[in-house]
């Protein structure tokens, strides 16, 4: 039995409670911007566009001075804890398009499904998809 589906749909409805989405629409723009659509589809590109994701990421969560590192009682700051359920929802949406690919679902219908979840419900998040 594939739950996928259903634990989707819980994070889908998680993310859309979250008083602050867990990334931002209009700080992606110089990301979209920058990235070409033959690049997408260049494999020799992509390194370089995940490097350009990765670094947007951690100015984001604003993790680019900070170790990370939780030692003994100390507690995870807010950005920690966005960036671990990204991490975790990242994780999972990669499993689930591995069954989807099965499936025959495209990857720009799985974005249009998603992005509302991750960045909220914005006019300008056409960019994005």
């Amino acid at each position: 039995l594939d739950n996928s589906a259903v634990l989707t749909s819980l994070i889908k409805r998680y993310l859309m409670a979250l008083p602050q989405k867990l990334l931002d629409c209009g700080s992606w723009d110089s990301v979209v911007e920058a990235i070409s659509s033959e690049d997408v589809v260049n494999p020799m590109k992509l390194p370089e566009i995940l490097c350009q994701i990765r670094a947007k990421i951690e100015k984001a969560f604003d993790l680019t001075s900070k170790s990370g590192d939780v030692r003994g009682g100390d507690q995870l700051s807010e950005a920690q804890c966005r960036l671990a359920t990204l991490c975790f929802v990242m994780d999972h949406l990669q499993r689930v398009l591995q069954v989807q690919e099965a499936k025959s679902m495209t990857y720009e219908s799985f974005a249009i499904c998603l992005t509302p979840c991750l960045f909220g419900i914005e006019a300008h998040c056409s960019k994005v998809v």
